[in-house]
C-alpha cells in the first residue's frame, strides 16, 4: 500500500535526524561519504528511477538542476510548470537531501534540492 508522500518523506527526515542524534550514519551511507556517494561527481551516470509516485507533481518556479548534487557543477533549467519525475535521493555534502529529476515534457534532468521540490522531492534513497 503506497503512503503519502509527505508521511513518509517525514518519516525518512525523522530518521535522519535520529541517526545524527545516535551518532549513527544513514542507511546506505558510503565511507567517507554521503548517502548515494557514487552520483555526487559532476556529470556522473542517472541513478536508477526507483520512485514510483505518480502523479507526476508539477514544477511551481523555475528549477536548477545540476549534473552532480552540488551547485559547482553544470546546470540547466527545469521551467516552472513541467511534470516531474523523481527517482531518488542522496545527503549531499551540504548535509541537504538532493532528488535527481527529470523534466517529462521538456526533456532535461539533474539534481535538485529537496527544499525546492514540490512534496519535498523523492521518497526513496538512491543506492550507494
Amino acid at each position: 500500500m503506497a503512503r503519502p508522500r509527505r508521511f513518509v518523506a517525514g518519516g525518512i527526515a525523522a530518521l535522519v535526524v535520529a541517526g545524527a542524534v545516535l551518532g549513527a550514519a544513514p542507511t546506505g551511507a558510503a565511507p567517507g561519504g554521503g548517502v548515494g556517494s557514487r552520483y555526487h561527481a559532476c556529470d556522473s551516470t542517472r541513478p536508477p528511477n526507483l520512485d514510483d509516485g505518480l502523479p507526476f507533481p508539477v514544477a511551481t518556479t523555475d528549477l536548477r538542476a545540476y549534473s552532480g548534487w552540488g551547485t559547482s557543477c553544470r546546470s540547466t533549467v527545469i521551467l516552472r510548470g513541467q511534470r516531474l519525475d523523481y527517482y531518488c535521493w542522496v545527503i549531499g555534502d551540504d548535509g541537504v537531501t538532493w532528488s535527481y529529476v527529470s523534466a517529462v515534457d521538456q526533456g532535461v534532468a539533474g539534481w535538485v534540492r529537496d527544499d525546492l521540490l514540490p512534496g519535498g522531492g523523492s521518497v526513496v534513497s538512491c543506492p550507494s
